[in-house]
C-alpha cells in the first residue's frame, strides 16, 4: 500500500505530469517529486496487483520509492538505516 502520507495534485506547469508531496514521520517537513501521471496510475494498478514497488514504479529514484514505502525522507533513512 502507498504511504497515506502521501498526496497527488495536478503539476502546476505540466499538465503530463503529477506532483507527489510526502511528509517524513521523523523531520516532519513535506518533500515532493514530479512523475509522469501515467506512470503514477500505472504503477498504483501494479501495486495493487501486487507488483514491488521498484517494478511498479521502475523511473522512480529509490529514495522517492522508499518515502512512498516508509514516509521517510532521504535524509532521515539514511540516518536511521545507515551501514
Amino acid at each position: 500500500m502507498i504511504r497515506e502520507m502521501c498526496t497527488v495534485a495536478p503539476h502546476p506547469t505540466d499538465i503530463d505530469r503529477v506532483r507527489i508531496s510526502v511528509t517524513c514521520p521523523e523531520c516532519k517537513k513535506k518533500h515532493r517529486f514530479d512523475m509522469l501521471e501515467s506512470d503514477w496510475f500505472q504503477g498504483l494498478r501494479d501495486r495493487n496487483a501486487g507488483a514491488l514497488m521498484q517494478n511498479a514504479f521502475p523511473n522512480l529514484a529509490h529514495h522517492h520509492r522508499e518515502s512512498l514505502i516508509s514516509g521517510l525522507c532521504p535524509s532521515c533513512f539514511d540516518e536511521i538505516c545507515h551501514d
